[in-house]
């Protein structure tokens, strides 16, 4: 079964919110978008991989700093572990 929602929205001028998810369970996609007034979006998507691997992405894009991926996110099949390092505080991932 084919599911789709959709939102969409705006908090004053240069600004913008929407969002959608569609798929079913063996196939979920989805992606969620929001532009502050002051510029800087922010967002995730997802989608299922080839090896039917969950995967979630988030982004900021700020007008002085630029575009960045924030996280991206191993589901399901995958095994992940975060761990934090001494160095900055970075996120990495050792996979097994």
């Amino acid at each position: 079964m084919l599911q789709l929602q959709q939102r969409s929205g705006f908090r004053g001028p240069k600004s913008y919110k929407f969002g959608f998810q569609t798929g079913d369970e063996c196939n979920p996609l989805s992606r969620h978008e929001a532009r502050s007034r002051d510029g800087v979006v922010k967002g995730h998507y997802s989608y299922v991989d080839p090896k039917g691997v969950l995967r979630v992405v988030r982004y900021e894009a700020h007008p002085k700093y630029g575009f960045r991926v924030l996280l991206d996110a191993f589901k399901n099949n995958e095994k992940s572990e975060k761990t934090k390092s001494e160095e900055g505080n970075k996120i990495t991932r050792k996979r097994h």
